[in-house]
This record gives C-alpha cells, sequence and structure tokens, in this order.
C-alpha cells in the first residue's frame, strides 16, 4: 500500500504518527493502518474464484491518511475491481459494517416510530449526507464523491455511501448502519 501510494515513511503516510515523538495512541491508528494495507493486498492481489463481497470491521472511511493519500487509496481499490471484472469476469463488492454508529443511534427511535424498515423482509435505504452531516463533528466525514461535482471541497475521507440494512425477514431484526457502493446493495435486492 505504502509503495503505491509513494511513501516511504509511516509519518508520511499519516499525520497522527509523527517521526518524532508519537503520542501513546499511535498503535490504534498503526492498526487501522494495517487493516487498510490487508484490505488494499486482498483487493489488489488475489484472484478471486466467484463473484466476492469483502465485508471490513467499521465503515468505509477514514481519516488516519495524510493529504489526498485516502483519495488515491480509494482509487487504487477502484482500478483493482475494474481490472478483476475485466480480466476474470469476476465482480468485488466492498462493505464496510460498524458495530456503532452515531447516525444509526440518532435517528432510532424516530425509526422506530415511523416503521421504517419494519418489513417480513430483507430491506436496505439510503442514509442522505445531509443526516450524516447533522451528526458528525466534521462535516468533511459526510462529505462523498458527489459534493466533488457540485463544486464543493474534495472528498478526502468517504469511500462509500451509508445505508442503513435490515438482513432478516423478521420485523424486528436488528438494523445495521454500513458503508458500501450502491451497486452492492442493488446486488442484494435482486437475490431476495
Amino acid at each position: 500500500m505504502m509503495q503505491f501510494l509513494d511513501v516511504r515513511t509511516l509519518s508520511e503516510l499519516s499525520p497522527m504518527i509523527p517521526a518524532k515523538s508519537p503520542k501513546p495512541s499511535w498503535v490504534q491508528v498503526y492498526r487501522e493502518l494495517m487493516e487498510w494495507a490487508v484490505l488494499f493486498e486482498v483487493v489488489r492481489e488475489r484472484d478471486f474464484a466467484t463473484d466476492t463481497v469483502i465485508v471490513r470491521d467499521g465503515f468505509l472511511r477514514s481519516k488516519v491518511f495524510s493529504g489526498d493519500l485516502f483519495k488515491k487509496y480509494r482509487q487504487g481499490i477502484d482500478d483493482a475491481i475494474a481490472t478483476q471484472f475485466s480480466k476474470h469476469r469476476r465482480r468485488i463488492f466492498l462493505a464496510g459494517i460498524a458495530k456503532h454508529s452515531k447516525v444509526l443511534q440518532r435517528y432510532r427511535l424516530a425509526m422506530a416510530i415511523e416503521g421504517v424498515l419494519r418489513t417480513a423482509y430483507p430491506v436496505y435505504v439510503e442514509v442522505p449526507r445531509d443526516l450524516e452531516r447533522n451528526v458528525y463533528k466534521w462535516a468533511e466525514y459526510a462529505r462523498g464523491d458527489e459534493s466533488e461535482v457540485a463544486g464543493g471541497e474534495l472528498n478526502k475521507f468517504v469511500a462509500g455511501k451509508m445505508f442503513f440494512v435490515k438482513f432478516g425477514d423478521r420485523p424486528h431484526d436488528p438494523i445495521w448502519a454500513i458503508d458500501t457502493r450502491p451497486l452492492f446493495l442493488v446486488t442484494f435486492s435482486r437475490m431476495r
């Protein structure tokens, strides 16, 4: 991953791991970077025998990369997914599932009162970026690629679109907050 991103040191990769006097929390940042590196290696270096969904523990967004490196990282992942399809006709889908979500916590009661996602089959709903921005302390953590088209600040931290998803077929099955590309959910809904 570091070679692809054209960085030689961890301090170049992340401002949260300075070359001199790193804070004690650098270990958590290093762990997150390693998780991103493993995902990068799996998608770029492996061959897949069938269409595959790769699930990450956590959202597909990060603030630990320096400058535009996460954007470059995303492009490397997208290129690898396109290459898998063109060479092997394999579709690779990425999804990030969060165990905890401030966005889901904020809107859970309103959704329950209104009966949102209380169907007898698996269902999902897209979370508008405005609802995300109302929850997050930093608006850039809820900024997607569509803001680049609208002439806003570039998306440097977000690699997916948030959805609330109920995978079960009972009305009160748990609802999960996930990040993914919309194509994955269209495929998921067709599989039912």
